[in-house]
């Protein structure tokens, strides 16, 4: 560029001394090549200096950075005016266009530089925290006030909203770091001040303006966290479902409003929190304080669906609130059999040692004069089943019975065995099933039993409102399973402990069933 200007001048005095018009001509010619020789070079040096510059700025050399970007802004600028005074005709208007991102580039440095340098501030303050208390406050405090400031200069720019957030994200966490230094001085002399956490959603990494930000993007503890889980019980699903309030305030008005596929039916929910449709309502969470709830599910036909649940609240404000759950799937795989001829009781019994999963589901039996039908309305369900039955007994005078069925599904070739037990001096039916796979266990559970209910309200055995479920959640949703007398919550507590029960109402013993 300096040679090319040299020669320009020299040209210029040669102009003052050409002889004739024709030689003018071509020195002027020679100039204006010149000038658009130089006017690129211009161009190519910014592109240049922006390009080492964006290679400093990743690599966190903002110094180095706002060094090269001025100097490619200022490459710009010369070849936008050498395009001007000479009248060129090329659009100038792009490069115009790319000075402004370069200034914007600038702007952006400049803010990241100052939060980069508070940045080691506030890690001093960290590692004096159980050193000089004093210290890490004061040095705290000025960072809360610089992180604002480089915020109130980023709000400038439209361009800048995720750096925004990023700087807010900062300030809150420092905000937080100030609290727990102030905590441990109001412990030295016993006080404790609650601070209330600001809920903000997280958000990902993302270019601003025409580079991305070497601020990196902090996570914010979620005022709420929710934990969910499922395991199958007495051939049914039970989902938990629990919170846990990560401020330092009370979390008012809870309402877990839960999204059940079709193919499950709520049964029953522990503890007893009130229920109003498809939600569950818990009036408050104490500061770090987790409650759970579990609801109890019986599959009505095979499923591979997500439970989904969105969990709405106030916080310590009286400001309403809403989390989702993270979407649980739920798979219940029903089994379809084929019989195998050559099982028989020695070979099933011994399988049925060996087999990884069982469960089971035990029915309180009110109409006992009526234990017969019971049997064989059991029987008959599962002989419409493609499975073979290995054994049966049946005592009308000791009321008791019981069978044994094999067979095995015919996609995935799963074992599957099923054992009645029908005990009249206990009042219990005794459905059981073992077999490779807990999916099509809680599926088939639920299933023959269901079917039993049905065949013994048809028989009228029982009636529509009689209580046929499962004894153990019958207990532990608070309610005798032969009276509907209510339990103490000390007595289902010791029931869940593996301790025989007695219900005050009827009387009757309840052996634990853990």
């Amino acid at each position: 560029i300096d040679s090319w200007k040299d020669s320009v001048h020299n040209y210029g005095l040669a102009l003052e001394k050409a002889p004739t018009s024709e030689e003018k001509k071509k020195i002027i010619e020679n100039q204006k090549n010149l000038s658009q020789s130089i006017c690129q070079a211009y161009i190519e040096k910014a592109k240049q200096h922006d390009k080492i510059a964006k290679k400093a700025h990743k690599g966190k050399n903002l110094t180095g950075a706002e060094k090269d970007w001025n100097l490619s802004s200022k490459a710009f600028q010369m070849a936008i005016g050498i395009i001007k005074s000479e009248k060129f005709e090329i659009d100038y208007k792009l490069l115009e266009e790319k000075v402004k991102s370069i200034e914007l580039n600038l702007k952006q440095n400049e803010i990241e530089k100052k939060c980069l340098e508070t940045d080691k501030k506030l890690e001093r303050a960290r590692s004096l925290q159980d050193k000089d208390l004093a210290e890490a406050t004061k040095i705290a405090n000025e960072a809360v006030l610089q992180y604002s400031e480089a915020k109130s200069r980023a709000e400038k720019y439209p361009e800048f909203q995720e750096l925004v957030r990023r700087i807010e994200t900062k300030m809150i966490n420092t905000r937080n770091f100030q609290s727990q230094i102030q905590d441990k001085l109001d412990e030295l002399i016993g006080i404790s001040a609650p601070t209330t956490k600001v809920i903000i959603d997280e958000f990902e990494d993302k270019a601003i303006g025409g580079v991305e930000t070497v601020i990196k993007a902090e996570k914010r503890e979620e005022a709420l966290s929710i934990v969910r889980e499922y395991e199958f019980i007495g051939g049914q699903i039970r989902f938990k479902c629990g919170l846990i309030n990560n401020t330092r305030t009370p979390l008012t008005n809870f309402k877990i409003n839960f999204d059940i596929p079709d193919a499950l039916k709520w049964i029953m929910h522990e503890p007893n929190y009130e229920r109003r449709g498809d939600s569950i309502l818990i009036a408050k969470l104490g500061i770090n304080e987790k409650k759970a709830v579990s609801l109890y599910l019986e599959p009505i036909n095979c499923m591979k669906s997500s439970l989904n649940a969105t969990v709405s609240f106030f916080d310590a404000k009286d400001r309403p609130q809403a989390v989702p759950m993270r979407p649980k799937e739920i798979s219940i795989t029903c089994p379809i059999f084929f019989t195998e001829k050559e099982a028989n009781l020695a070979r099933v019994k011994s399988l049925h040692r060996t087999l990884e999963h069982c469960d089971r589901k035990v029915f309180p039996l009110i109409n006992i004069e009526k234990i017969s039908f019971i049997y064989s309305s059991a029987l008959n369900v599962l002989g419409e089943y493609d499975i073979k039955l290995i054994y049966k007994e049946f005592s009308d005078k000791d009321k008791f019975g019981e069978a044994w069925f094999y067979g095995i599904t015919k996609v995935k070739k799963n074992r599957i065995i099923t054992y009645i037990q029908l005990n009249g001096e206990e009042n219990i039916l005794e459905l059981e099933v073992s077999g490779e796979s807990e999916e099509q266990i809680t599926a088939f559970l639920a299933e023959i039993g269901n079917k039993i209910r049905e065949q013994l309200i048809k028989q009228k055995v029982l009636s529509k409102s009689d209580r046929f479920y499962d004894i153990r959640i019958s207990i532990l949703s608070g309610e005798c399973p032969f009276c509907g007398g209510r339990f103490l919550a000390e007595e289902i507590q010791k029931y869940q402990n593996g301790q025989s029960i007695t219900c005050q109402y009827c009387k009757k013993l309840l052996v634990s069933l853990k």
